[in-house]
Protein backbone atom coordinates (compact mmCIF):
# COMPACT_ATOMS: atom_id res chain seq x y z
CA UNK A 1 0.00 0.00 0.00
CA UNK A 2 1.17 3.11 -0.59
CA UNK A 3 -0.11 6.87 0.14
CA UNK A 4 0.71 9.14 -2.70
CA UNK A 5 -0.45 12.04 -4.47
CA UNK A 6 -2.14 10.86 -7.47
CA UNK A 7 -1.73 7.60 -8.67
CA UNK A 8 1.66 8.39 -10.86
CA UNK A 9 3.68 8.39 -8.25
CA UNK A 10 2.65 5.03 -7.47
CA UNK A 11 2.95 3.67 -11.07
CA UNK A 12 6.82 5.32 -11.44
CA UNK A 13 7.58 3.35 -8.58
CA UNK A 14 5.96 0.03 -9.87
CA UNK A 15 7.87 0.72 -13.36
CA UNK A 16 11.38 0.78 -11.80
CA UNK A 17 10.42 -2.18 -9.36
CA UNK A 18 13.31 -5.22 -10.44
CA UNK A 19 10.61 -7.63 -10.31
CA UNK A 20 8.46 -5.79 -13.05
CA UNK A 21 11.50 -4.65 -15.12
CA UNK A 22 13.24 -8.53 -15.29
CA UNK A 23 9.44 -9.79 -16.24
CA UNK A 24 8.57 -11.30 -13.20
CA UNK A 25 5.36 -9.04 -12.52
CA UNK A 26 3.81 -8.99 -15.43
CA UNK A 27 0.74 -7.51 -14.71
CA UNK A 28 -0.40 -4.83 -12.15
CA UNK A 29 -2.91 -2.67 -10.79
CA UNK A 30 -2.99 0.90 -8.90
CA UNK A 31 -6.36 1.10 -7.20
CA UNK A 32 -7.49 3.36 -4.19
CA UNK A 33 -7.85 2.21 -1.12
CA UNK A 34 -11.16 2.11 0.70
CA UNK A 35 -11.06 2.22 4.50
CA UNK A 36 -14.29 0.69 5.92
CA UNK A 37 -13.41 0.28 9.61
CA UNK A 38 -11.66 3.23 11.69
CA UNK A 39 -9.80 5.91 10.71
CA UNK A 40 -7.30 6.54 7.99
Amino acid sequence: MFRAAAPSVVAGFVRHDPYVRNGLVTRWTIRPWVVVIGGV
